[in-house]
């Protein structure tokens, strides 16, 4: 959906920011950063927030979503 950067702590890395849409079930949304922890690139993925939206989600929140066009996508 986006990536956010940490207010809190603004020498990490950015966040971003994913949602998944299960139809009759609810919107999902989660929240991740990836640290690189060493400089050998072993990398860690932490999961800041993973929860049902507090309002449902809108095309306009999913920039990067391909659209239906001519019934391809």
């Amino acid at each position: 959906m986006q990536t956010v950067k940490d207010l809190r702590f603004p020498k990490k890395s950015e966040m971003r920011e994913f949602g998944k849409v299960y139809e009759g079930k609810g919107d999902v949304y989660v929240k991740i950063r990836v640290e690189l922890l060493s400089e050998f690139g072993n990398h860690t993925v932490f999961v800041m927030s993973f929860h049902y939206a507090e309002i449902p989600f809108t095309q306009d929140m999913f920039p990067y979503k391909k659209r239906l066009t001519g019934g391809k996508q």
